[in-house]
């Protein structure tokens, strides 16, 4: 393995084991470090359900129950979002962690996503602009290179919408509602 991978790879297992270990810690609150834009993502804090569909390379689309548990994280600097499908039979399959923060240096949200196995990956900056979230990102998916466009709207105390939008030929054609999901809070 190349020095550079190495480096990136073990970069991200602190990262995941800190997003771990905060979530297992249950943090619900930003700490006085944190920017204050940040106050706008903090609907997110809590345990949600989502509804998603996915588009199949068919052009159908698949549905799939997922759950997620977003804690603060980084000091109380970022939130990070636990991930995870649930199976037909009922058992938990994790899926990844994504870590938000706002960075005042560029004006920008910073979002990453992260598989279970650091396979798959993209890096966004965002921004919030007419109530909604709104992320461009590049990564790759087993072994892919892709770009992203995700975007959070008609956000509610209880709720949210999420939709993502996805190329693979860098961005010549974009695959619409890729994938999709209605966020319902679980109490």
């Amino acid at each position: 393995m190349k020095s550079g991978k190495l480096k990136t790879t073990i970069i991200l297992s602190v990262l995941l084991t800190i997003t771990m270990t905060q979530a297992s810690l249950a943090q619900e609150t930003f700490s006085k470090y944190a920017h204050p834009e940040m106050k706008k993502m903090e609907f997110m804090i809590g345990k949600w359900q989502f509804n998603a569909k996915f588009k199949r390379q068919d052009g159908s689309f698949g549905k799939i129950t997922s759950r997620s548990i977003v804690n603060t994280t980084l000091g109380g600097r970022a939130i990070a979002d636990h991930y995870c499908n649930v199976l037909s039979n009922g058992e938990i399959d994790n899926v990844g962690v994504t870590i938000r923060s706002y960075n005042p240096r560029l004006q920008k949200w910073l979002m990453v996503f992260y598989d279970l196995d650091l396979g798959s990956r993209t890096e966004f900056t965002g921004e919030f602009k007419d109530g909604e979230f709104h992320f461009e990102g590049t990564g790759l998916h087993n072994g892919i290179a892709l770009l992203e466009k995700v975007t959070f709207y008609n956000i509610e105390k209880d709720g949210y919408s999420w939709k993502m939008d996805r190329s693979y030929d860098n961005g010549k054609t974009w695959i619409k509602d890729f994938f999709s999901y209605e966020a319902v809070r679980l109490k």
